[in-house]
């Protein structure tokens, strides 16, 4: 056999053996079994039970644009007002969850074109809180931004360097007008399956 002979020998012994891959790989499924393969839709989030400690600062809800009427406290509330509910320091909050499974499908209606994201889930036993304890407050004060300001060097630290600021000016003193400190304890809520969905529209 020529040399000329060898390499085309040769060229074709290699391209037939990078065509076997191909070819078996064609071979692996049929038609069938090709019109069989479907793809998953969704997403399905498995939480394993988890400790969380939480602590917070203040929540607030404001009336900015104060009250006009008349009642039997007068008739000049006009200025903003706000609720506060400022949680006491020093007392996190412990929540203990089950097993969470979580399913979330986004579909968009083929009648009305309203897209919607449903969220099915399963809990395997009850969310539980140790204990809530806040001091609950009416006044002309946003208590929210009042600890936010007390902490502007760091906005978002972690508890061992929060000053409860808001806190600390209703509670030890009697400038503002507070409705009473509440404390919740012991707390066990059970949702065994649920079911929500959120519509765009």
């Amino acid at each position: 056999m020529g040399k000329k002979m060898k390499k085309v020998f040769i060229v074709l012994a290699v391209l037939s053996l990078l065509m076997v891959p191909w070819v078996s790989m064609a071979d692996t499924l049929s038609d069938s079994e090709l019109a069989a393969i479907t793809g998953q839709t969704g997403v399905t989030i498995d939480i394993s039970a988890m400790q969380i400690d939480l602590n917070l600062g203040t929540i607030t809800y404001g009336d900015l644009d104060g009250w006009t009427g008349t009642n039997s406290m007068g008739n000049d509330f006009t200025n903003p007002g706000y609720i506060n509910a400022s949680f006491a320091p020093g007392w996190p909050i412990h929540i203990g969850t089950p097993d969470l499974k979580l399913i979330i499908d986004i579909g968009t209606s083929v009648t009305t074109g309203v897209s919607m994201v449903n969220i099915a889930g399963t809990m395997s036993g009850p969310i539980t809180i140790d204990g809530i304890g806040f001091l609950l407050t009416i006044d002309g004060v946003n208590g929210a931004a009042f600890d936010y300001a007390g902490n502007s060097g760091n906005p978002y630290p972690g508890w061992g360097n929060f000053d409860p600021t808001y806190w600390n000016t209703v509670y030890n003193t009697n400038t503002h007008k507070d409705l009473g400190l509440f404390c919740l304890s012991n707390i066990s809520i059970s949702i065994p399956t649920f079911n929500v969905a959120i519509a765009a529209h």
